[in-house]
């Protein structure tokens, strides 16, 4: 998630109750640099869940 506490832009994750997980909490300077980063993050959630599907059906990825 992406959010502004007391002016500044952070990212952070929340587990499957909605809690805040440790270590998570990540400062940024602007939103710009908060959103670039949070964006990143979710490209490598989907290659990860793609690299698993792949694993789980036994095949090896092509790229």
């Amino acid at each position: 998630m992406i959010g502004q506490i007391d002016g500044v832009w952070v990212t952070f994750l929340r587990d499957e109750r909605g809690v805040v997980e440790e270590r998570t909490l990540v400062e940024y300077p602007d939103e710009r640099s908060a959103v670039t980063e949070f964006m990143s993050q979710l490209q490598n959630v989907a290659r990860l869940k793609e690299l698993e599907a792949l694993l789980d059906k036994g095949l090896e990825p092509h790229d």
